[in-house]
């Protein structure tokens, strides 16, 4: 009996204990969970600013040269007028003199362009949050750590370097860059330095891991940030959440640092799931998101006309100060010819032709070669005393209009410069030589 005892006293005394810690346990796992998606939450932000970062300095370096050699200016402008069409802000102020017709960039351009920014920093974050969730573990913190201190740096390093032999709005040659720049070296050297340290058993050093990291976190952000405060204009739009970026990216590794910090201080955690539904479906609708800010629009309504050659085109010029001819040229899907010469009274010279249907379908393989459908002529460059072309594509269910500066339109690699290559080489094959001449001469009277 004394034994029956003794191990009934000895079950409830272990049934007494585990309900009394079972609680505690189940709250130090909670804790560490929200730890580790604190840490997580950093990283995804810091990935999403380095992401932003470089584009900002890819688009200003296009946007500050006088001979482009990319044309993300014109892929960052067209995602901005994505996001303010969605957001319903304004986007153009049309600006017209004597002879010139233009649309310059609108004040709002600038909150598009913030609102830009925000969205892919936070898209960016949320991605890289779910993936990171899914692949790291608790254990992996210092390196987790490790991109909340190198991922912005080295987003503005790979950012310079590739456009390090851009003109920058030198009028004059420029000598080939170094393909590494003292900001390049330095971060090899922290790299080096943080690997070296990470691997020594003195780091593991509770004080010793503190003082190193205090002192290197000071110098590795003050270097860093001194940096990102220079300006990267775009179209002499200066972005505000630049400079939050430059707050931002110190107060995410001091998250991290204190996250790990707090993980080490606590029991070791539960197991936990690492696959969340949620966090799959989140991590999708931001993948989804991203691509319809940044991707080109999809094929509608006239890109199927353009296939079965069933569209109308019309090509037109506009004057300049100078004897730039102005003149319209419409094309039928049948292959005639309309053309309009603009005279400086006001009157207008009709003359009629025709084309064979080989050159019609040449005509359409052009434009959709220059993917005339997907194009965003508000995100065109442009200068203030150049003629204008413009093309306009008309089916019985839809149609687009498209209008360049027909000489400033940035790399002939590009869509602006494709698009006035193609209109240049529509005038060729329906003859508009005689038209350019005869409006030319009417416009130097």
């Amino acid at each position: 009996m004394a034994t029956n005892l003794a191990r009934s006293v000895s079950r409830e005394s272990v049934a007494g204990y585990t309900l009394r810690h079972m609680p505690a346990n189940l709250s130090r796992g909670s804790q560490s969970g929200r730890w580790h998606n604190l840490r997580l939450i950093a990283v995804g932000v810091s990935v999403g600013m380095a992401v932003t970062l470089g584009l900002l300095i890819w688009a200003s370096a296009s946007s500050q040269s006088l001979q482009q050699k990319d044309n993300f200016l014109y892929y960052f402008l067209r995602s901005a007028y994505r996001v303010g069409d969605f957001f319903r802000v304004p986007s153009r102020v049309s600006v017209s003199t004597e002879m010139v017709k233009r649309e310059f960039w609108s004040p709002w351009l600038r909150l598009s362009l913030e609102l830009t920014w925000i969205l892919t920093v936070i898209l960016v974050a949320i991605i890289v949050y779910a993936v990171a969730k899914f692949v790291s573990r608790e254990r992996d913190g210092r390196w987790l750590t490790a991109i909340t201190w190198f991922a912005v740096p080295l987003g503005y390093v790979a950012a310079t370097i590739s456009t390090r032999n851009w003109d920058w709005g030198n009028p004059w040659p420029q000598p080939p860059q170094p393909r590494l720049s003292i900001r390049g070296w330095m971060l090899i050297a922290e790299l080096t330095i943080f690997l070296a340290l990470s691997a020594l058993p003195s780091a593991r050093n509770p004080r010793l891991s503190r003082t190193w990291q205090t002192v290197v976190f000071v110098v590795h952000f003050c270097f860093w940030d001194y940096l990102f405060l220079h300006a990267y204009p775009i179209v002499r739009n200066i972005l505000t959440m630049q400079y939050v970026g430059v707050v931002l990216a110190p107060i995410a590794a001091l998250l991290a640092i204190y996250s790990n910090r707090r993980l080490g201080c606590e029991a070791p955690p539960l197991p936990h799931k690492r696959f969340s539904l949620g966090g799959a479906i989140a991590a999708a609708v931001a993948a989804f998101a991203l691509y319809a800010i940044w991707a080109p629009l999809p094929r509608g309504a006239l890109g199927r006309a353009m296939d079965e050659n069933d569209v109308t085109v019309q090509l037109s010029r506009g004057p300049c100060y100078g004897s730039c001819p102005s003149y319209a040229v419409t094309i039928d899907r049948d292959g005639r010819v309309k053309y309009v010469g603009r005279w400086r009274d006001g009157t207008d010279d009709v003359e009629y032709g025709k084309i064979t249907p080989q050159q019609y379908t040449e005509i359409i393989a052009l434009l959709r070669d220059a993917n005339f459908e997907s194009l965003e002529d508000r995100a065109f460059i442009w200068a203030f005393d150049t003629p204008s072309v413009a093309v306009v594509v008309a089916s019985q269910h839809a149609d687009k209009t498209v209008v360049s500066d027909s000489f400033y339109f940035g790399a002939e690699s590009g869509p602006q410069g494709k698009f006035v290559s193609a209109a240049a080489s529509i005038e060729k094959i329906v003859n508009t030589s005689h038209c350019r001449e005869t409006t030319a001469q009417a416009w130097h009277r």
